[in-house]
């Protein structure tokens, strides 16, 4: 009862995400599975209900962090995304192509200080406290809201996030040409 109650949970979020203008792109996904006899790689449904439940939930999460952080105006890194100019996929249906052209006319997603809606998720503010491509900008975001929470103040001023997001583009930037030349 529990899942299915946390299914039906996601299932809401979902068609209130769509209803906000997300993208929802439904394509099926690969999972390893390791044995005795090896590795093999099994095609998991776009429907599958673990899979529904934890992108909900994350996006849930991160979207709630991001309303907690600009109601009481404590400076946040947020996650932006202009909304896409035209949909050509059908939420629920499998298109390969559809899927693949969608990906590639979606804007690039940024990181910028300031609350802002990420219109491909269909979210009014997300702030990435829970995102593991993201693991820099969600260890910032976690110190700054236990600090809030533990001494009613701000740890980073916006320069500070500023700073913070600058260096970080710049080590990624560092570690995309380091793996550059290290393929000859």
């Amino acid at each position: 009862p529990g899942l299915a109650l946390l299914a039906d949970i996601s299932r809401a979020l979902r068609r209130e995400r769509a209803l906000n203008g997300a993208v929802i792109i439904t394509e099926p996904d690969v999972r390893p599975v390791v044995s005795d006899s090896g590795v093999s790689l099994i095609r998991v449904p776009h429907d599958a209900t673990d899979r529904l439940i934890h992108e909900e939930l994350t996006i849930l999460t991160n979207r709630l962090a991001g309303q907690w952080f600009a109601a009481p105006d404590v400076p946040a890194i947020y996650r932006v995304e202009n909304g896409c100019w035209q949909l050509l996929v059908t939420p629920g249906e499998y298109d390969p192509v559809a899927c693949h052209l969608q990906k590639r006319m979606m804007p690039r997603a940024g990181l910028r200080v300031g609350a802002a809606p990420h219109h491909g998720l269909g979210v009014p503010a997300y702030a990435p406290i829970d995102c593991g491509l993201l693991r820099h900008a969600d260890m910032v975001l976690q110190r700054q809201m236990a600090h809030r929470l533990a001494m009613g103040e701000i740890l980073y001023t916006e320069e500070d996030l500023v700073r913070i997001l600058m260096a970080s583009a710049a080590a990624r930037e560092a570690a995309r040409q380091i793996r550059l030349d290290t393929r000859g």
